[in-house]
């Protein structure tokens, strides 16, 4: 009977260990309960973004939230749903996503709150000067740009209530003229020898 207990007990005690590493592990990516903006980028070299308003297709991933009440990412013209802070454990370690941010807004569902990325009073835009380590599972490149949103809940100016990483889509390479030649060019002589043989 003892040994029965001690096994059930040990069980208890590696079953608790795992959800508590596993929740740890959450934690790292998309931590709440934030206090500011600057205080969750504690450890990291950024400065203000001042460049031109955001445009075109960037990869995206969250980092974080405060607000208690639910705040969705979404591209405005589709309408498409890219991330809900409520919901960022479905989200843990699956990648990033693209939007384009010429549409794209954060949406407080609690008061019908829509503000576009470029909105200054309600989404702070940071650019990392060095490389940034979030977590284990996740290191920032320089230039990857920080998107913090301030709800409609309040007007304390955190900017914590939503937080994003943004970085520019890379386009395609496109091939160079001198390949489509010496492409066309090999045709050519294939071509050449084909009717040289048939004659």
């Amino acid at each position: 009977m003892k040994g029965l207990v001690k096994g059930l007990v040990t069980t208890a005690l590696s079953m608790s260990l795992g959800v508590l590493l596993a929740g740890g592990a959450l934690a790292g990516y998309y931590p709440n309960n934030i206090d500011t903006l600057t205080t969750f980028m504690t450890g990291a070299s950024y400065e203000i973004y001042t460049g031109s308003p955001l445009s075109g297709a960037y990869n995206l991933t969250p980092l974080g939230f405060e607000a208690g009440d639910t705040i969705q990412f979404k591209t405005a013209a589709a309408g498409e749903v890219l991330f809900t802070n409520q919901n960022l454990a479905a989200e843990f370690n699956k990648g990033w996503k693209t939007a384009d941010l010429t549409s794209a807004i954060f949406k407080d569902q609690t008061t019908t709150l829509e503000a576009g990325v470029n909105e200054a009073s309600r989404v702070a835009v940071l650019k990392l000067t060095q490389d940034w380590t979030v977590s284990s599972g996740l290191t920032l490149k320089a230039g990857t740009l920080i998107l913090g949103l301030n709800d409609d809940g309040s007007t304390d100016g955190d900017f914590d209530d939503f937080i994003l990483a943004a970085k520019v889509k890379a386009a395609p390479t496109p091939i160079p003229g001198a390949v489509w030649l010496l492409g066309s060019g090999l045709l050519g002589v294939m071509g050449f020898k084909r009717a040289h043989k048939n004659a």
